[in-house]
């Protein structure tokens, strides 16, 4: 990262904040991730900071975005951007274009996991010159990294 951050140059995207891939929640607890994700959405609002909110496949499994997203950005929950299952957002071109027509170049990101949902978009976003701040606090993760690094010497050990 090469600059601050502000409310006038930074966008709010929150990828895939739906009702059935918040399950995948395992680290954190699902209502602290859900409390937290609605705070970011609505710490945006309060800024005058432009949100951008993406899902995937919401006719199935995945389910809708987070009903009180509507509540709170009801203009971003209408412009949503319905991906029809390709994994990374960035690749999606109504996606890219929806962040382009913020005209901000800094990106608060939170994807419901950030080993799929959060990772591939911010780097791709970084190749394309945009700054990016992860909002772990509205992330989770689908695997806990720790134990499969350390592998045996976790299992040694317990």
């Amino acid at each position: 990262m090469t600059g601050t951050f502000s409310s006038a140059d930074s966008a709010v995207v929150l990828i895939d904040h739906q009702v059935g891939t918040m399950k995948l929640i395992k680290n954190i607890p699902l209502e602290v991730a859900k409390r937290n994700t609605l705070a970011l959405a609505k710490a945006a609002k309060a800024l005058n900071i432009p949100v951008v909110l993406t899902s995937s496949q919401e006719e199935n499994v995945q389910g809708p975005l987070l009903p009180e997203l509507e509540q709170i950005c009801p203009e971003a929950f209408t412009a949503r951007i319905q991906r029809t299952g390709i994994v990374n957002a960035w690749d999606d071109p109504h996606f890219k274009k929806a962040v382009e027509a913020t005209g901000r170049r800094n990106l608060i990101m939170a994807g419901v996991t950030t080993d799929v949902c959060l990772v591939f978009p911010s780097i791709s976003a970084r190749r394309e010159g945009y700054q990016v701040q992860a909002v772990m606090d509205a992330s989770d993760r689908l695997t806990n990294f720790p134990k499969r690094w350390l592998g045996g010497a976790w299992n040694a050990k317990a």
